[in-house]
């Protein structure tokens, strides 16, 4: 009874990122029609970001503790601000 429950709400969950996932595609292409090779190049990123930092956190788990995952985390996080306060501008880039 618990497996039933725990798919079921696996499904439910699924669902409505699927729902939430459609919704953000079909405004994609209303909102930055003249980016949209910009998104399609992002969103395989996205993917690959989750799959390797899925595989990663495992890894980490396998041979350490949380608090590694943690570490981990942070360092990733103040490597993205330095590298974005470095390289951000408030002028317009793009035509």
């Amino acid at each position: 009874m618990a497996v039933e429950r725990a798919a079921l709400r696996n499904s439910a969950g699924l669902a409505v990122g699927r729902v939430a996932d459609g919704a953000r595609t079909g405004q994609r292409g209303r909102v930055a029609r003249t980016e949209q090779g910009c998104f399609r190049t992002l969103k395989p990123a996205g993917v690959l970001a989750g799959v390797f930092g899925t595989a990663a956190t495992g890894y980490i788990l396998q041979h350490g503790s949380w608090d590694d995952v943690f570490k981990v985390s942070v360092g990733l996080y103040i490597v993205g601000t330095v590298v974005w306060n470095l390289f951000s501008t408030g002028e317009k880039i793009l035509d």
